[in-house]
């Protein structure tokens, strides 16, 4: 319904934008291939936020096993900073990966670069709304018997008692109208359930914790020396 509706006038967008792209491409400039690649990226970028939500509206408690790439975590996080970046810049918010080439996990590249995004995202507007001028994100892991734990922790005000049971909730959202869906963390929590992870939270004042559990069959340590 909705996101078909969403995704015929998108198709034709970027058609007009390949056409567009190629006939500027012909004067060479490279201020307007840095501003062409900005907006194909995230043209495309919404398409693809459009088909996970298709994806998992028609697959209800599917489970993806097959098909998957093995993603190094830093590169998702290169990813993912380089999209947030300008929001980064603005607020004044550092974030902190550490995270090497070694860790890497069984998905596909935009699922785990919208998981992160999407948190990463929020804990960028609670730091936002709290006016912490030392904002930072750290993204940090933690690896048991079982899984490995991606947690990614803001020093934000946290999140209050009274909605903390919503937060994962499809279209909850805290934010003014035009400002949020409330489809960001379910998304999330959708695609991290097709992929037999866990989401989940901590928080309080000045500490809020999301983490992302990945069984122990689901990534690898690779060593980078072999």
């Amino acid at each position: 319904g909705i996101a078909h509706e969403v995704k015929n006038p998108l198709a034709v967008s970027l058609g007009a934008f390949d056409l567009l792209k190629k006939k500027i491409s012909i004067e060479g400039s490279v201020e307007s291939d840095r501003w062409l690649s900005t907006i194909e990226r995230n043209l495309k970028r919404i398409d693809q936020v459009i088909d996970s939500l298709l994806f998992l509206t028609w697959k209800p408690g599917f489970r993806q096993t097959e098909n998957l790439d093995l993603i190094a975590m830093d590169v998702a996080i290169e990813e993912t900073v380089s999209i947030l970046k300008p929001k980064m810049q603005r607020l004044n918010v550092k974030v902190n990966s550490e995270f090497g080439p070694s860790i890497k996990i069984y998905c596909k590249l935009f699922h785990l670069v919208t998981v992160l995004r999407i948190i990463v995202d929020n804990a960028l507007d609670a730091l936002q709304l709290s006016n912490e001028t030392n904002g930072r994100i750290d993204l940090e892991y933690v690896i048991t018997e079982q899984s490995l734990i991606v947690q990614i922790r803001d020093n934000g005000p946290g999140i209050s008692e009274d909605i903390k049971s919503k937060v994962l909730d499809p279209f909850f959202t805290t934010k003014d109208v035009g400002q949020g869906s409330g489809v960001g963390l379910s998304l999330a929590y959708g695609i991290c359930q097709t992929l037999d992870w866990r989401l989940s939270f901590v928080s309080e004042p000045g500490n809020t914790c999301f983490e992302i559990c990945i069984p122990k069959d689901k990534w690898r340590m690779i060593d980078q020396a072999a």
